[in-house]
């Protein structure tokens, strides 16, 4: 990555998004995570905020973890798709022992 073309010498960068390691870093991920799963039809429970809800996928949350439960594996295709339109990406594994 370099810098940007209008970066001058002797002059600061603000960074726009949050980086990792940094106390508000897992916030700002759930807040972006959040929307994201909002904007693709899901509702967030009123009795956990990290279980989102959908016609056809669970999702729960944890830290910077998701585990997604649906009845049919093309309902998770469809999902994801959208997620990824929404630049969202995803590593997917399909054990979910190393879940916590």
């Amino acid at each position: 990555m370099g810098l940007p073309i209008e970066f001058k010498e002797g002059h600061i960068l603000k960074i726009n998004h949050s980086l990792y390691g940094l106390k508000q870093s897992p916030h700002n991920f759930f807040e972006f995570l959040k929307k994201m799963l909002l904007q693709c039809g899901f509702v967030q429970s009123q009795h956990d905020p990290c279980l989102f809800i959908s016609n056809k996928v669970i999702c729960l949350i944890y830290v910077d973890d998701c585990l997604f439960f649906v009845p049919n594996s093309k309902d998770i295709q469809v999902m994801m798709d959208k997620m990824r339109a929404e630049e969202v990406a995803f590593n997917i594994k399909n054990d979910a022992a190393g879940f916590l």
